[in-house]
């Protein structure tokens, strides 16, 4: 696994296979539970921001190269062609190939009753707990219970549908966690990729994935929501770009 070193995180140059061989061979023997982040251009301003999450963005196990920012930056630094791994595309694909045994929790996502109903039709040989997260905030109180059903229901493989950055938060919690018996092998934050599967949010056409411009497509139907937030996100993806020239030489 190539780690290409981008000055403010790391990301990891993989495809699709390896991930998701990452994820299925490590399955039932984990000590620690291991992240999994899909960084993208609008979490740069809160990684830069904050260092607690600044450094689960840098100590992530897996760190995919998800928004297009990050993709030109990693093949600047690393000096070599690097694909994109979206949550949105990996998410249908390891549903795909985990056996029945293992268990999936998903927390988060917009109608959790719409979404194990649409899963267990597309997906019927998945293992899946949806996990009630209904007035979940950051307290501790919310935090100790959802650590709770994730033990009580022995889930291996946490999907976290939160948003960021509380999703990479919760997931620091549940790794750091001292666990006694069953612990989740795997935390993946990936945003509204559940979403997306399960038909609640529509993504952009195939045309605009291919190309990187799904930003686009999202900013085109819905301004009102996505303006201040990629407006917000070019300063930084520009100066991750420029940073990313410097660390050509740590690579």
């Amino acid at each position: 696994m190539a780690k290409v070193n981008l000055g403010l995180l790391q990301v990891d140059s993989v495809d699709y296979d390896f991930v998701i061989e990452q994820i299925t061979s490590n399955l039932n023997i984990s000590k620690v539970p291991k992240i999994l982040i899909t960084p993208n251009a609008g979490q740069l301003n809160t990684v830069a921001a904050n260092d607690q999450i600044k450094e689960i963005y840098q100590t992530a196990d897996l760190s995919l190269i998800d928004g297009w920012p990050i993709a030109v930056a990693a093949k600047i630094a690393g000096k070599q062609k690097v694909k994109r791994v979206t949550g949105s595309d990996l998410i249908p694909k390891l549903f795909s190939e985990i056996k029945s045994d293992i268990k999936v929790g998903i927390i988060g996502g917009h109608d959790e009753k719409e979404i194990g109903t649409k899963l267990n039709l597309l997906y019927p040989n998945l293992n899946l707990q949806i996990v009630n997260c209904d007035k979940w905030s950051t307290s501790i109180y919310d935090i100790k219970r959802l650590r709770e059903l994730v033990q009580f229901n022995a889930i291996s493989i946490v999907i976290l549908s939160l948003g960021h950055p509380k999703q990479e938060l919760l997931a620091q919690e549940l790794k750091t966690y001292d666990w006694a018996g069953s612990r989740p092998d795997w935390i993946l934050c990936v945003g509204a990729s559940i979403d997306f599967i399960v038909g609640t949010q529509k993504r952009a056409p195939k045309v605009f994935q291919k190309i990187g411009f799904e930003w686009f497509y999202r900013l085109i139907t819905n301004p009102a929501k996505f303006y201040k937030r990629y407006v917000s996100a070019v300063l930084p993806s520009l100066k991750l770009i420029v940073t990313s020239i410097r660390m050509r030489k740590f690579n």
